[in-house]
């Protein structure tokens, strides 16, 4: 063998040897732990943005409420629900609400919440106090690493008082008899 064949083999032996390091380090896939990681931050930051918009619904700010609402995206009807949302503000002043997050399921795009909760209030015209509880299913989106509320279904947490809101709300499975409002 001549020099130039030696050095030859020598090159393509050392591009293999590197070549085949890179193929199996791309192909080496991820620690299980790190969808988990994932899923609980999603899971946590979703669950924040039902927070605020608990919080926005119970200070009666519709305004900061459709902050957190994909109007583009929203699959039932943006005006149905700003109406749904200011007729519970002008007929009832809300006391409390509770909600416990049961579980979310992803697609990586999209984040289905589904939700126990409990609302008490004070109705404006007789002054009586109710609770009304239900079961819920939000749709977040999430977009530029924010989440944003795309459909509701279920039991109407938000916007009850309002027959046509409550009447476009899709049912979902564990769904009580939907609540009923004066």
């Amino acid at each position: 063998m001549t020099g130039k064949n030696v050095l030859r083999i020598i090159v393509c032996l050392s591009v293999m040897a590197v070549g085949g390091g890179v193929t199996a380090a791309s192909v080496e896939e991820p620690p299980d732990t790190i969808p988990a990681k994932d899923h609980v931050r999603v899971t946590m930051e979703v669950e924040a943005v039902l927070g605020q918009l608990v919080a926005a619904y119970r200070a009666g700010s519709v305004s900061e409420f459709f902050g957190l609402v994909s109007e583009a995206h929203f699959r039932q009807s943006p005006s149905i629900f700003r109406d749904a949302l200011q007729s519970d503000s002008r007929q009832y002043m809300i006391h409390h609400v509770d909600y416990w997050p049961e579980r979310v399921v992803s697609d990586h795009t999209r984040h289905f919440l589904f939700v126990r909760w409990e609302k008490r209030f004070e109705l404006l015209g007789s002054g009586g106090v109710q609770t009304v509880r239900g079961y819920s299913r939000f749709l977040f989106e999430e977009r530029d690493g924010q989440y944003f509320l795309v459909e509701l279904a279920g039991n109407g947490l938000f916007g009850s008082s309002l027959p046509e809101w409550e009447d476009s709300l899709p049912k979902i499975p564990g769904q009580e008899a939907g609540p009923s409002f004066p």
